[in-house]
């Protein structure tokens, strides 16, 4: 399934994601905590006719024999599991929770189509991906950690019917290893921060930087062009934040945008120093006005 802009500025992008569904793979071990595995997990959990048509191309020896074999195991393959193969998405709209919106439209597309193999309703989605342990978007999406598979990959599932999530409710409650993650995989490595009590305010904020320009640490060829203009010292000022002004309240997402070098992170610093109960922040501004909790 390919995400494609249909309006779009000059500069955007035509394709900003693309997402693979295949059949689900052919046997799945789990590795235990104590590093024992299991084997034919799924068949243990889940009705074993779910499992009984796999897509197995297993007799090629080149990846040209294997597009061949693998077209003709596709006919024989049936599961009301599907397997989120790839999920790709364009690094500019990442932030804008694309990933989840391509996840659900392709639920939609499963729901309709029933693909990859088109011969049964799709009751789970399953995949096998490495980066949600540090990535949280499938388990925003919907997907629950279930197990590691034998070679230390997390096995997440979706349900998409009332019949998939009961069993995977099931086996949360009976399993003593999923009893103790309870579906979850991404931990956070921030800690968490005491919420604001009040609103933090900066208003009247200027705050220039300055350098001086002496002759002497030039180069003589350089030296020597300023001289015969009568350049003889001279101080550089710029100005970071000119009668800048922000609020920032509790419980709320303030995003600072702009170009690098616009002083965005100096007015971080600024703030941090305000929100710290510091007398001045770290970087002090010439002249400001603030009010910030205490």
């Amino acid at each position: 399934m390919v995400l494609e802009l249909l309006e779009r500025n000059p500069y955007e992008p035509q394709y900003v994601g693309y997402l693979r569904v295949d059949p689900p793979i052919p046997l799945m071990n789990r590795r235990l905590p104590d590093g024992s595995v299991e084997r034919d997990i799924r068949r243990k959990v889940f009705p074993e006719e779910w499992f009984a048509h796999p897509f197995a191309a297993w007799e090629a020896k080149s990846p040209e024999e294997w597009w061949n074999i693998q077209g003709e195991a596709l006919k024989e393959a049936r599961s009301p599991v599907a397997r989120l193969a790839r999920v790709v998405v364009h690094p500019d709209y990442r932030v804008d929770g694309q990933e989840q919106l391509a996840i659900r439209a392709l639920v939609d597309w499963l729901s309709e189509r029933w693909v990859p193999d088109m011969r049964l309703p799709k009751e789970a989605l399953e995949t096998v991906a490495m980066m949600a342990r540090y990535n949280p978007f499938m388990e925003k999406a919907g997907f629950a950690y279930l197990w590691e598979t034998g070679s230390g990959r997390p096995v997440l599932y979706l349900p998409l019917s009332e019949r998939a999530r009961r069993i995977i409710a099931n086996f949360f409650e009976r399993d003593t290893v999923a009893q103790k993650h309870k579906g979850k995989l991404y931990r956070p490595r921030f800690r968490p921060v005491e919420p604001l009590s009040r609103p933090i305010k900066l208003w009247r904020l200027f705050k220039s930087y300055a350098n001086e320009l002496a002759l002497e640490r030039l180069s003589p060829s350089v030296r020597t062009v300023l001289e015969a203009f009568g350049v003889r010292e001279r101080l550089v000022q710029r100005y970071v934040i000119k009668n800048g002004e922000i609020e920032v309240q509790p419980g709320k997402v303030t995003a600072i945008v702009g170009a690098s070098g616009s002083g965005k992170t100096t007015l971080l610093r600024i703030i941090w120093g305000v929100a710290r109960g510091k007398q001045r922040p770290p970087i002090s501004p010439r002249l400001w006005r603030v009010g910030a909790p205490r």
